[in-house]
């Protein structure tokens, strides 16, 4: 009976050990059991990662997870790293792939690493480039992990599920975007045509742009036109050049000069040899900067 009751102290040791594939509990009952660690000298996106992925889990579990740097004692408590952390290095742990988006989640020991680049990653070609890869990282997190789903634009479209407990499964992921150019457009009145131009439809656009993007940014479509496909025509051949070239634009009512001064109206003769050449040469230039769809 001794030897029975040795080995089944044994048996329940190792159960309650945590094995290396054995789920990491970063909140139990409420209570926080991992703080989120940043570098000292931290970008700002990683910052910002950082204290949405402290709000989102708060939100959810009520628990606040603590936001330190990766040179404050943390004691044995689990540890959520977000970016080029000095415990990322130590592990040996980066991106593999090149694409500036990019991230990897990596869960390792009672560690887990949210990792990317803290930059825009299209940010020097567009300037409505929204996102990082660490920053994506902590998102494709908060929707593994925690559950959470931005589903449409605005306060009221963001899901977050309650729970006492959290944990983290062994993970090893790696993604980059298949395609550059990701965007959508969305606004309740863009049709209305009686309040369009008006300082309510301005202030309107304003406020659902930036729900806009901010949802893009979630979902990580991050609005991103490398290569301009829509109104375009006006950095192709500028309206100012009908004078010399009015066969540069397009034939509408009997007039090659439609009415309105805003370049939208100008549209050109696609049929036109000259206006073709200019188009190929257009796109083969900002192809050349490496702006690629």
């Amino acid at each position: 009976m001794q030897r029975l009751a040795a080995i089944c102290m044994v048996l329940f040791a190792c159960a309650t050990c945590r094995s290396p594939g054995a789920d990491l509990p970063i909140v139990v009952n409420h209570e926080p059991r991992a703080v989120i660690v940043v570098a000292r000298q931290a970008s700002g996106a990683c910052k910002n990662a950082a204290a949405e992925l402290q709000e989102y889990v708060k939100r959810s579990t009520g628990a606040t997870l603590r936001i330190i740097t990766d040179d404050v004692p943390r004691g044995d408590a689990a540890v959520v790293a977000i970016g080029a952390t000095q415990l990322a290095a130590q592990a040996g742990l980066a991106v593999r792939s090149t694409d500036p988006e990019a991230f990897r989640i990596v869960r390792k020991g009672n560690a887990v690493y949210l990792l990317g680049k803290d930059e825009k990653g299209y940010g020097k070609y567009f300037s409505y480039s929204l996102g990082s890869g660490v920053e994506f990282a902590t998102y494709e997190f908060l929707e593994r992990v925690c559950g959470v789903r931005w589903l449409r634009p605005g306060p009221k479209g963001t899901f977050v599920p309650e729970r006492a407990t959290l944990v983290v499964p062994d993970l090893d992921i790696e993604q980059a975007p298949s395609y550059q150019y990701r965007s959508s457009s969305y606004w309740y009145e863009r049709k209305a045509a009686k309040v369009h131009d008006t300082p309510y439809w301005h202030d309107r656009v304003k406020r659902e742009r930036g729900q806009l993007f901010d949802w893009l940014k979630h979902n990580k479509i991050n609005s991103c036109w490398l290569v301009p496909g829509g109104h375009t025509h006006r950095n192709i051949v500028k309206k100012e050049e009908y004078a010399e070239h009015p066969e540069y634009f397009a034939l509408v009512g009997g007039t090659r000069k439609p009415k309105g001064g805003k370049q939208g109206g100008w549209q050109l003769c696609t049929s036109n040899p000259d206006v073709a050449l200019r188009a190929a040469e257009y796109a083969r230039k900002l192809l050349g900067q490496g702006r690629l769809m």
